[in-house]
């Protein structure tokens, strides 16, 4: 009797201090023309338009709290181009968070005249992303 008493006293120790998981982490990350991520893309033509390029990212699983997404945009001549960092709280309440960013290649026209400065967009370009200083992933997109 006393034996079986220590032993589920012992469990329920256990079973009091274990962390408790409402889902696992998971994240979605992709490009698109668009800030609603209908329109996927890999190649960005540099002469088809003004749109801007965005960066999605679904977040799901997160611990309650604060937490920081970052993106960090790189292309052309291989330097940082852009970047942007968000704080943001969670709530037990809510399972998903959608973050976006955006960069646009194309100057404006009444600054720049269409036919300067592009040579330094052409080539591979990237953006990675962050959560909380962590790695997420990157995605790749060429600009021809």
């Amino acid at each position: 009797m006393r034996r079986s008493l220590i032993i589920g006293v012992g469990i329920f120790f256990l079973v009091l201090f274990q962390p408790v998981v409402i889902g696992a982490f998971d994240f979605d990350i992709w490009l698109t023309a668009d800030e609603k991520g209908k329109v996927p893309i890999d190649i960005v033509d540099i002469s088809s338009g003004r749109d801007p390029i965005f960066c999605l990212v679904v977040l799901s699983g997160l611990s309650p709290g604060e937490h920081q997404v970052s993106f960090f945009w790189q292309g052309g001549l291989g330097k940082e181009q852009s970047q942007y960092i968000h704080d943001f709280q969670v709530h037990q309440n809510i399972k998903k968070y959608c973050y976006f960013s955006w960069l646009k290649l194309h100057p404006d026209e009444s600054f720049w005249s269409f036919s300067e400065g592009y040579e330094n967009l052409i080539g591979e370009w990237e953006v990675s992303v962050y959560l909380d200083g962590e790695y997420l992933g990157v995605k790749e997109f060429s600009v021809r």
